[in-house]
């Protein structure tokens, strides 16, 4: 397909770039949706297609995402485009993401769109809006977004848009109350969601039967929610009506049941979908069990698909788990034998668990190589550190982090270590005060061992 003469054709390298995103490959996602939308031949909604893909793997602040998102406002400013009116929808709703405080409810069945962070462009907001409005094909659909759009810019009218929008629009189409419900939802207006939509407009859709469910949940009506479920007026695959049963009992203290309905949901994904929708799903609802099982089987009907190793890899660190975590980077470093960072993550998780010696040596060697590449990667450094403190080497230790500055959001791990480092070599009181930050952090235990004497003098 990519080898056919005159090049691949944009539609093929699009196809290639979400198949390298479904391996986990961003790097080989991001050549190929550049060169879609470098390619002179790609149409209008290949090119927008090829933005899209772009800020879903690109680094916020990088060009590449910079570029991607000017092309879509290109796309957007030219009515007479066919897909301007898409370009416009999209602009509009990832303007500004959902505070987490806004109606969050971390086991929803209907979730809003992750909203992609803005970079700097000449595109406004109210322009967004506008042109949305006065658009010749735009439907009621796109008249709500404008005013959702509006009320986000304007907090100080937001309550007064969001309640013209719900006379306007109350008795509109499925598509249009599909949005309004979830501006309600992040608005905590779950009351009104149920009085905008009753149970039998509700039973026309599947989307809007789980936003029904969601009201009754946030409003804490979770026998309403399982016995509208139980009866199967509208019938769910079963995996989806297991997972959200189990959420449902839980609430209501049905141990039991809850355990029961996880796992008829677990034996009833039939595929890796059905099984990343119930792991991701298990995994917000604290079902960290059901989670780790559902990814495993994903990978039994995928055994190709990396996101479900990456996803179990995450789930052993954070449930302390250090062994299992490095044997699941393993599967993942083959799989992707090519991958540094990958490669770095199990040696570091080595070099927690003991790693010493000839393996140590090694482990600094690679990593210094990776930081040379990658100035700013805390968990490369933090290899380098730890494989110099196992061999004995406290000033080499301390010297990996050189050059870099800590800020809110750096990696806790590495900071773990570079107490330890500073500890090793006499630095007691930068020591003990990176210790002291990290008292609460979610540490994997070896990490948390690493500072336990620091944190002891800490208490004394």
């Amino acid at each position: 397909m990519l080898a056919q003469p005159g090049g691949p054709a944009p539609r093929d390298e699009l196809f290639a770039g979400n198949l390298a995103v479904r391996r986990g490959d961003g790097a080989s996602a991001l050549d190929y949706a550049e060169r879609a939308l470098n390619d002179s031949r790609s149409k209008p909604n290949e090119v927008f297609s090829a933005a899209i893909l772009t800020l879903s793997v690109a680094g916020p602040e990088s060009t590449s995402y910079a570029s991607a998102w000017k092309r879509i406002e290109d796309l957007a400013r030219d009515s007479a485009n066919v897909i301007s009116l898409d370009a416009l929808s999209f602009l509009a709703q990832q303007r500004a993401p959902t505070s987490p405080s806004e109606g969050d409810n971390s086991t929803a069945l209907s979730l809003a769109q992750t909203a992609a962070p803005r970079p700097v462009t000449a595109l406004s907001a109210a322009e967004v809006a506008d042109r949305l409005e006065r658009h010749p094909k735009a439907r009621p659909y796109h008249q709500l977004l404008a005013m959702k759009l509006r009320a986000r810019e304007q907090p100080s009218r937001a309550d007064e848009l969001l309640n013209q929008a719900i006379a306007r629009f109350r008795n509109s189409d499925d598509e249009t109350l599909l949005a309004l419900n979830i501006w309600l939802y992040t608005q905590k207006r779950y009351q009104t969601m149920l009085d905008v939509m009753p149970l039998q407009r509700a039973l026309h859709r599947r989307e809007l039967y789980l936003q029904y469910l969601d009201a009754l949940g946030a409003l804490g009506r979770f026998q309403e929610v399982r016995d509208l479920l139980s009866s199967e007026r509208f019938r769910l695959d079963p995996v989806f009506q297991h997972m959200y049963l189990a959420t449902a009992r839980e609430q209501l203290k049905e141990v039991a049941g809850s355990a029961n309905e996880w796992q008829r949901a677990l034996e009833a994904a039939a595929d890796a979908n059905q099984s990343m929708a119930l792991a991701t799903y298990a995994e917000r609802a604290g079902a960290s069990d059901i989670a780790d099982s559902a990814y495993a089987r994903a990978i039994s009907f995928a055994p190709n698909l990396r996101v479900p190793y990456e996803s179990r890899a995450r789930l052993a660190r954070a449930r302390g788990e250090t062994a299992k975590a490095k044997e699941i980077l393993t599967q993942i470093c083959r799989l992707s034998p090519a991958d540094d960072l990958a490669r770095n993550d199990r040696t570091y998780i080595s070099l927690l668990l003991g790693a010493s010696g000839a393996d140590a040596e090694r482990a600094a060697r690679e990593a210094e190589l990776l930081v040379k590449r990658e100035p700013m990667n805390w968990q490369a450094r933090a290899t380098v550190s730890l494989a110099e403190l196992r061999l004995g080497h406290p000033a080499a230790a301390l010297k990996a982090f050189s050059g870099i500055k800590a800020v809110e959001g750096s990696p806790v791990g590495p900071l773990a270590v570079r107490a330890a480092a500073l500890d090793a070599n006499g630095w007691k009181e930068g020591a003990k005060g990176d210790a002291r930050t990290l008292a609460a952090a979610p540490l994997l235990p070896e990490e948390r061992a690493l500072i336990a004497p620091l944190s002891r003098e800490n208490g004394k």
